[in-house]
């Protein structure tokens, strides 16, 4: 071996084993020459060759601009999500670790809370967890923030009041527009320069001072929580054509003759299932549970598609709903109303008083609600089963009359719910009656009273015959060809099994664990 290639060896020798130790400490080339004592420009660009040949042998891992760690078993690069603490420091969730990783706050990286992250792995060091440092931001969680905005003469910032949010968001003079000090505004990320410790921002909408009412708005903006929708879904929606079509009729059951009711809270917007009941005879009763037909209306990949799966669900508040679909749809069109004709899919049995299942079907319907009942009324019918429900009682406050068939439709399906709930008792079912809190507000919102939610007959009623349409679609779907998605609860945890037979021994009960049941 040459002289030259003995250095050069050398070289490489002494660089891999600078990088290597302290663990995670990177290094450039200048500091690298400092460390070696390397003061000459030609020995400068020998450690730049060796740099570059030992990144092509993948030997050292480049994390930055000019910068190098090795990748030693404790400098394994893992992909997963950051959380950061009201601390500052982060944790790394990584699917292919049995531990996450922790992140000093100074080794983030400009990784945000939600992030999707490259960590370089270290040992297990605090609390036998991995410490890492962040190597990249592979994905945004979110790029829109919410804070207060401070002005100052040629800049501003936004502080956000997030405990997870470790920095603020630098505005420039031509971004600051006419916004003024103390307003709450969204902020999105501009862009974020690696010498910079916080990211230009973009004030993108301003809620105005601090008030309760804007505080709890630009709070559902910052969860991205929107109550409006973007103008091309909202007008995407309204293009929906709201008439059914003779030939849409040829295709579904119609079931606008049977007597339909929806039972619900007093201040539902939207009923999305509904009810019907038809006497056979003094044994047997045709019972159906409907549920909107959504998809008739939403498309897979359509506008209003993308937006119901950004949003996943209605997020229900003390005051108010944030939809997952336009008004036109989830208050409307997918709303089983009084009196309107619907497009819906059903589950319609024949049963016997004894909750035995004679008959099923399960198919696409037209149905058209004829009563809208409260909670409190159905409860009323069932208690009393008169057919006056008294105004304090009713939903519009004024008394109310319902019709024979009515009373006579809400009394049997309780009677059949409760027979089908003690079966199912019976068969190993839990049931968790745990107690609701409901907030009552006044007429500016604010809240006047708390009180306990009870679950009564006829919260069951409704309950039961849903589980029962579940049960029957899940046992058909079994049957067949196609693949379906069943939710099913995991088998409880040992260890917490038995905290719990500890409990209810004090309590002078027996919890047997040797026996399961499916």
């Amino acid at each position: 071996m040459s002289k030259k290639k003995k250095e050069q060896k050398g070289l490489e020798r002494k660089i891999t084993s600078l990088i290597s130790s302290p663990t995670l400490k990177e290094f450039n080339y200048k500091q690298i020459a400092f460390a070696l004592g390397v003061n000459d420009t030609k020995g400068r660009n020998d450690i730049i060759k060796i740099l570059n040949i030992l990144l092509k042998k993948e030997k050292i891992i480049k994390v930055g601009r000019g910068k190098f760690v090795a990748p030693a078993i404790q400098g394994e690069i893992a992909e997963g999500v950051l959380e950061i603490t009201s601390t500052g420091r982060g944790y790394v969730v990584c699917e292919d670790l049995d531990e996450d990783v922790m992140v000093e706050n100074k080794y983030l990286n400009k990784g945000l809370h939600g992030d999707t992250v490259e960590v370089l792995v270290g040992e297990k060091k605090y609390k036998n967890r991995y410490e890492g440092k962040v190597v990249n931001v592979l994905k945004r969680n979110k790029t829109v923030f919410v804070g207060v905005f401070e002005k100052n003469k040629d800049y501003g910032f936004v502080n956000t009041r997030n405990a997870r949010m470790y920095t603020d968001f630098f505005i420039e003079k031509e971004e600051m527009k006419g916004y003024k000090t103390g307003e709450t505004v969204a902020v999105e990320i501009k862009k974020w320069e690696k010498s910079n410790n916080s990211p230009e921002g973009r004030i993108v909408k301003t809620f105005g001072f601090e008030s309760d009412s804007l505080d709890a708005y630009s709070i559902l903006y910052e969860y991205g929580l929107s109550p409006e929708f973007e103008e091309e879904v909202e007008k995407e929606a309204k293009k929906i054509d709201k008439k059914i079509s003779k030939e849409e009729e040829k295709k579904r059951r119609d079931m606008r003759k049977e007597m339909t009711f929806t039972i619900d809270p007093v201040d539902a917007k939207d009923f999305d299932d509904a009810i019907s009941f038809k006497k056979i005879d003094k044994e047997k009763f045709e019972i159906g549970v409907h549920i909107a037909d959504v998809s008739h209306y939403v498309t897979p990949g359509s506008i209003i598609d993308e937006e119901a799966q950004k949003r996943a669900t209605s997020v229900y508040l003390v005051d108010r709903v944030i939809p997952m679909l336009p008004e036109t749809l989830s208050n409307n069109l997918c709303s089983l109303r009084p009196n309107e004709e619907k497009l819906t899919f059903s589950a319609v049995f024949v049963m016997k008083k004894n909750g035995q299942v004679l008959e099923e079907w399960f198919g696409k319907t037209i149905t058209e609600s004829n009563h809208r009942l409260s909670y409190e009324e159905a409860q009323h019918i069932i208690e009393t089963e008169e057919k006056t429900i008294p105004k304090e009682k009713t939903i519009l406050n004024k008394e109310k009359k319902v019709t024979n068939n009515l009373v006579e439709a809400v009394t049997t399906l309780n009677q059949v719910a409760k027979t089908i709930r003690k079966k199912r008792i019976n068969n190993g079912a839990i049931i968790f009656d745990k107690s609701e809190i409901k907030f009552k507000l006044d007429e500016k919102n604010n809240p006047k009273e708390v009180v306990f939610k009870t679950a009564k007959s006829a919260n069951k009623l409704i309950e039961e015959f849903m589980l029962l349409a579940n049960r029957k679609v899940a046992e058909k779907m079994k049957k067949g060809k196609e693949r379906f998605v069943f939710r099913v609860h995991d088998q409880p945890d040992e260890e917490k099994l038995k905290n719990l037979q500890t409990v209810v021994k004090r309590l002078g009960y027996n919890l047997d664990l040797t026996k399961e049941q499916p």
